[in-house]
């Protein structure tokens, strides 16, 4: 809570806000390893321009109650907080390509990816890694983790 009473996120911003309005924000599956892999490089790449945050993290459905357990489960998840206030959800493959694009360079290199042939084919690559990714990651044997029993709320995977 700040002096005024609100509650606050750790961030500082209010609660169930997304936080600072200039930074969007990437949600991840931190008890996955090779999304984890993934979201390191694409935070070395993007050098400051986006947040990370793991939706396996005590509290974070109450911190952002826009955000719901099965579209995390299902795919990375990235907050844009629009200039009218209002949040701008984007999923899976289309996620990844936005969040790259905070580069100049990467935003010319992933141009291909908005050619409908091109994205077809790598929103299904996405969805099919993303429903596989606990079978890709290392330190998964061939049942998985135990987290991926579990799923994001403790009952159950979406896959």
């Amino acid at each position: 809570m700040d002096a005024a009473g609100r509650d606050r996120a750790p961030d500082g911003s209010p609660a169930g806000a997304i936080g600072r309005a200039e930074l969007p924000l990437v949600v991840f599956d931190g008890a996955c390893g090779l999304c984890t892999e993934q979201v390191a490089r694409l935070a070395r790449l993007t050098k400051g321009r986006l947040r990370f945050e793991s939706f396996r993290e005590p509290g974070f459905f109450e911190r952002h109650p826009e955000l719901k357990p099965e579209a995390c489960d299902l795919a990375l998840q990235l907050v844009v907080r629009k200039k009218d206030g209002s949040l701008r959800v984007h999923s899976g493959a289309g996620a990844v390509v936005r969040a790259a694009s905070r580069r100049w360079w990467l935003r010319l290199l992933l141009l291909p990816y908005w050619l409908p042939p091109v994205k077809m084919a790598a929103d299904a690559a996405y969805r099919w890694i993303a429903r596989n990714r606990f079978l890709l990651s290392k330190g998964c044997g061939k049942d998985g983790c135990p987290t991926h029993v579990q799923g994001p709320s403790g009952g159950g995977t979406a896959s």
